[in-house]
């Protein structure tokens, strides 16, 4: 069981925010929630969608249906959990709202923080406590600056000492709060007091205004959210008081949460931070009007009220400097442009208002580009017979699956808007919401297309295995995509507005997919490129496509690549034992996680660490493992090594019918060795190399220059290897044990290529399985670019004598 963490309010924007966050660092998250914002603001602010979501995204999700003024309820969550961390998010956040009901408003922030701080009191007192507070708590006093009117803006003068932003040391006394601050305000000092008196490791929060895509846009809540929603969707918009200059801050959702994970991992007692945009991410009302009608193109409608609300402020902008200089690791990654993108983009009703908008414009390129577009019809029609049962996997308006007429149609997609619009075109076609990867769907199909959409896809293997569920054994999947050496035209037929835009999720070539296909179960019937020449030209177009499609070199050059896959029949999988090694040196941020989420495979799964003489806690984290987790052992030494000694000392003392290496950064997620498993137990495979060159990596996961270096190293040693590889250093590789023996380790350098030569030499089946390359969670990467470059250049040339120029001197 991981460590667990309680949010309340885990339906609203800095509650789903947090619950998403912890969940994917597989705490095991409790959140409460009860949906008092569709009270506060309406059913358009209900957290019910948000919640339901989350339910079914996570299973280390534990939702409890729970007012925060509901002390026995709270009570009773305390009693029956041990808690690591409590995030306290919920709230009733408005001014306005506030004055309505101020009994509700004060019982809810005031009291319900009262009722979470005495359940953590007497049942989890060892917990963090960090509790999401407001600027509001320093009421008007804001206002009592020496702010200067310029043209778009209030500003205070750059000698003052807030200039940089007001920090900590701001009265809270002597102003106009408002109801709303009033309540926030005695909720922040409960929290600090109980930090202080009780001596707990409590954290107040005075946030700017929490922002991001999150946010439901609600007229009361949420400024920049609603703006974005009021031009979007043609809604006049009012501007309370000081010309539309007062100046907001804001943070966004993600950040704020980076910061609470940064104070989790080192908290103090009682401490407040001031924490918003700061001087990064700060805005005046005209000054997002003006951006967001940039972003958008569209024109808002407002107008002026000069009253403005009580208690609001002039200017503020908050100073972060206590809080980095306490914990200097933490970083923003949100601007106020990149905030304002990410809800103009991904918040709910953008989504919507886009989706009527893609609508149209797919409508417009279709007919601009249309033979382009029959051209992809044409290929699912000449493999696919009418009144056939069809699936189809994203991308578009089902238009490729009704023109094939079939007797049954079921399209999947996972854009709501878009859907509803389809169904009214298609009436005959079952359009069904959800993601690719996550499809539930019952019956069985024909033939499945995948008209454009695989390079949309997170995963592309658990597709096509949920794919392979749905059809019978034979059953056939047909698909089209782009040829990556049409990138730079593409590109540029785009910027001259001759091609709809896309943002692709990858250029894959043709060999790739055929490898995916084949290891998720299918057999290549066909494939091939077609299209040379993808628009119209009268008598030109039709005569060289037909001439160059299946013409060898020149088809290749295409524009589209398509594949005919059927599936094959399913293998019987053998029940073997697994040893998993995780070679390391100074991981203990990463450790821990990267054993405990090694899965189960087969008989036994064993798990093998070296420590290749680690200075910091490694050794004692896994040894204090090792009392819980029978399976796990611990090899170490004490002068530091290569990896390829770590990997020889592991493997050579391992019994087990299947090694794997799986690296201890998490950089690829560990519940992918499964996949490994799973080809070498159904016979498919001798070796399985991993390979990060497959799907879109995360940003800063690996560093140019060494992707540079991969991909030209992927060629020579796919050259020497006499088998395509490539990504020669991927840390996850897998073998027989049996194999191994064969196999002679020098103990010197990463250890991968003496396991590739040695799989070469002895002629085993290498295949390559594609992983999803992450940037580190924690810690710093150990590859050093030109020193590791020189490396490969050396087992290269180790590699022509071994495998190329010695088999042939020395011919037997």
């Amino acid at each position: 069981m991981g460590k667990k963490v309680l949010v309340t309010g885990s339906g609203g924007l800095v509650g789903s925010e947090a619950v998403h966050f912890f969940c994917q660092k597989d705490f095991q998250v409790y959140g409460v929630d009860n949906n008092m914002r569709a009270y506060f603001f309406g059913d358009e602010a209900s957290t019910d969608a948000n919640v339901k979501k989350i339910k079914g995204i996570y299973k280390n999700y534990h939702h409890i249906h729970a007012d925060v003024r509901d002390q026995v309820a709270l009570d009773d969550i305390f009693k029956n959990n041990k808690f690591d961390l409590i995030i306290h998010t919920a709230a009733q956040p408005s001014h306005d709202w506030a004055a309505r009901e101020p009994d509700t408003d004060f019982t809810v922030n005031a009291n319900g923080t009262l009722n979470l701080l005495e359940g953590y009191r007497k049942y989890s007192p060892e917990a963090i406590f960090i509790y999401t507070s407001t600027n509001k708590v320093y009421g008007d006093t804001p206002n009592k600056l020496p702010l200067v009117e310029k043209k778009t803006r209030y500003e205070i003068e750059s000698d003052h000492p807030f200039y940089n932003g007001i920090d900590e040391s701001m009265s809270i006394d002597n102003s106009t709060h408002s109801l709303f601050g009033v309540s926030k305000t005695s909720a922040d000092l409960m929290v600090q007091e109980y930090g202080k008196y009780f001596h707990l490791p409590t954290g107040v929060f005075r946030g700017g205004c929490l922002t991001g895509s999150g946010h439901a846009g609600t007229q009361l809540h949420g400024f920049l959210s609603y703006l974005v929603k009021a031009i979007l969707l043609d809604i006049n918009y009012t501007i309370f008081g000081y010309k539309g200059k007062q100046v907001r801050d804001n943070i966004h959702s993600h950040d704020l949460i980076n910061a609470f994970y940064e104070y989790y991992k080192n908290p103090r007692f009682g401490e407040v931070y001031n924490i918003g945009g700061s001087r990064f991410a700060n805005v005046s009302m005209l000054e997002a009007i003006d951006k967001i009608q940039n972003l958008t193109g569209r024109k808002a409608r407002y107008e002026y009220n000069d009253k403005n609300r009580i208690g609001d402020h002039i200017w503020y902008v908050s100073s972060v400097k206590k809080f980095q200089d306490h914990f200097p690791k933490w970083k923003y990654e949100y601007n106020i442009d990149a905030t304002i993108e990410d809800i103009c983009k991904n918040s709910a009703f953008s989504k919507k208002y886009y989706s009527f908008k893609i609508t149209k414009n797919l409508d417009y390129w279709k007919e601009k580009n249309w033979y382009f577009h029959n051209a992809i019809q044409n290929i699912f029609k000449s493999y696919i017979p009418e009144n056939s049962s069809v699936l189809q996997i994203g991308y578009g308006l089902g238009d490729a699956l009704a023109s094939l007429y079939p007797k049954i149609a079921v399209s999947i997609d996972d854009d709501e808007s878009l859907i509803e619009i389809s169904r009214t075109r298609f009436p005959s076609v079952n359009f069904v919401q959800s993601k690719p990867e996550e499809m539930k769907i019952k019956g069985k199909f024909d033939y499945a297309i995948l008209p454009n959409s695989i390079v949309h896809f997170y995963d592309i293997q658990k597709v096509l295995e949920n794919i392979s569920r749905l059809l019978n054994v034979g059953s056939k999947v047909v698909m089209t995509t782009s040829n990556p050496k049409w990138e730079p035209i593409f590109s540029i037929l785009e910027k001259l507005n001759l091609k709809r835009p896309e943002n692709l999720r990858n250029w894959l070539r043709l060999k790739d997919i055929e490898n995916i296909f084949e290891i998720s179960g299918f057999e290549i019937e066909e494939s091939g490129y077609s299209l040379l020449i993808p628009t119209h030209f009268p008598f030109i177009s039709n005569k060289i496509n037909n001439l160059i499609k299946g013409s060898g070199f020149l088809s290749k050059y295409c524009a589209v690549q398509y594949i005919v896959a059927k599936k094959s029949k399913p293998t019987k999988s053998k029940k073997l034992s697994c040893t998993v090694l995780i070679p390391c040196f100074n991981e203990e941020e990463n450790i821990e996680k990267a054993i405990a989420t090694v899965p189960k495979m087969g008989k036994k799964t064993e798990i093998v660490v070296v420590d290749g003489g680690s200075s910091d806690k490694t050794s004692k984290i896994v040894k204090h493992l090792m009392k819980r987790m029978k399976n796990v052992k611990l090899i170490t030494y004490k002068t530091p090594k290569s990896k390829g000694y770590a990997v020889k000392m592991g493997f050579d003392g391992v019994a087990t019918d299947v090694m794997m290496i799986q690296d201890a950064d998490m950089t690829v997620p560990p519940e992918e060795l499964i996949r490994f498993y799973k080809l070498l137990a159904n016979g498919k495979a001798k070796f399985v190399n991993g390979t990060r060159l497959f799907y879109p990596m995360e940003d800063q996961a690996m560093r140019n220059l060494n992707l540079i270096g991969n991909i030209i190293f992927g060629h020579i040693f796919s050259w020497l290897l006499g088998q395509r590889i490539t990504d020669t250093l991927c840390g996850t590789k897998a073998m027989f044990k049996k194999d191994y023996k064969k196999i002679k380790m020098s103990g010197t350098s990463w250890g991968d290529f003496d396991l590739l030569f040695g799989a070469s030499e002895n002629k085993l089946n290498i295949i390559e399985l594609p992983v999803h390359y992450r940037k580190r969670v924690a810690g710093e990467s150990k590859m050093k670019a030109f020193e590791h470059g020189m490396g490969l250049l050396k087992m290269s040339l180790i590699g022509s004598w071994r495998l190329k120029i010695k088999p042939v001197l020395f011919k037997k």
